[in-house]
């Protein structure tokens, strides 16, 4: 005999039945929902056999409306479970997933981890080689919270160190003949205001004082003037060229990463680059000297044409104070 339980619905109209252990009743369910359907309906075009004498797929037997005769009225034996009691939906799975399918789920679950740890791959060689090293000692990357802070100082692993560095041979050479002209105005001036001082001492030694003599010797004040003008530009050429090669240095030194060649072009540039800082100082206060000397000059001829004898004899005294103050300037410029 066959237990009462859900049952595929015979008559197809459903997914399952509820069969009382007797007959088929009107209960149908679809989904796991419950439904009231006579069996007798006019949809039906045969009548519906019982099931076969199996346990029943699903609910379990303790969830089914209890066999006729147990637990219901003997008026009530063979009918439909009451209204009032639900009768249970079928629970599982109606069929077990196929071999196939189970096969299918189990490729889908390969493809997508081997793609997964192809990805981590991906990034993991990415990451390694964003981090390495360049050859040459250079570290790759932005560096660390550069990413905004720290790359700002390094400048992508020492180039543009590398390329300040590579300025640098050119600028020292413009520095050598720089601080070569320096000098050379340098001591023509020497000579030129020797050559003043020398016949303006010979005309005050003179008994009587040569007035006119004097007066003569300030036709080398022109000769003096072009110098002093020469003298500065060339300083001017020395200090601008200077000035950009220290701030090469600066950028040849701003990076360890440079590398040993920017290291060595900086060790080569150094010693012409202090000597340059020597001659534009002393240049600069030669230059000024010169300033100042040209007008003592000028007011000492003006004081000797005018006769003016107190006008003359202070301007003697300051040029023989700045006299003195120049040779210095001129020996240490010619040392430097």
């Amino acid at each position: 005999m066959t237990e009462a339980g859900w049952y595929p619905d015979p008559t197809r109209r459903h997914q399952h039945r509820y069969f009382d252990g007797a007959q088929w009743t009107d209960h149908a369910a679809d989904a796991g929902v419950t439904l009231t359907d006579p069996l007798a309906s006019p949809a039906a075009s045969a009548p519906a056999a019982p099931p076969p004498a199996a346990p029943p797929e699903v609910p379990p037997a303790s969830e089914a409306p209890p066999p006729p005769g147990i637990g219901q009225p003997p008026s009530q034996a063979g009918a439909a479970p009451p209204p009032s009691s639900a009768v249970p939906p079928p629970t599982g799975p109606v069929a077990e997933p196929q071999a196939g399918e189970r096969r299918r789920g189990w490729v889908i679950v390969a493809v997508v981890g081997g793609a997964l740890l192809v990805v981590l791959v991906i990034v993991g060689i990415v990451a390694f080689a964003g981090g390495g090293d360049d050859g040459n000692g250079d570290s790759g990357g932005s560096g660390g919270s550069d990413a905004s802070g720290a790359a700002t100082t390094t400048t992508q692993g020492g180039a543009a160190a590398r390329q300040a560095a590579a300025a640098l041979p050119g600028l020292t050479q413009q520095l050598t003949v720089g601080i070569s002209d320096a000098r050379a105005a340098a001591q023509r001036e020497i000579t030129t205001f020797n050559q003043l001082v020398e016949c303006t001492n010979n005309a005050l030694a003179a008994v009587p004082q040569d007035i006119n003599a004097l007066i003569g010797c300030f036709d080398n004040l022109g000769a003096f003037q072009t110098g002093a003008e020469t003298e500065t530009a060339s300083v001017s050429t020395l200090a601008a060229t200077l000035s950009e090669a220290e701030r090469t240095l600066q950028a040849a030194q701003s990076d360890p990463n440079a590398g040993s060649a920017a290291t060595s072009a900086v060790a080569n540039a150094t010693p012409t680059i202090e000597k340059a800082r020597r001659v534009v100082d002393i240049g600069t206060q030669l230059c000024d000297c010169d300033g100042r000397l040209l007008g003592i000059l000028t007011r000492l001829r003006d004081a000797a044409v005018a006769g003016n004898a107190s006008g003359f004899n202070a301007a003697v005294a300051e040029l023989n104070a700045e006299k003195t103050t120049r040779n210095g300037l001129s020996s240490q410029l010619i040392a430097a």
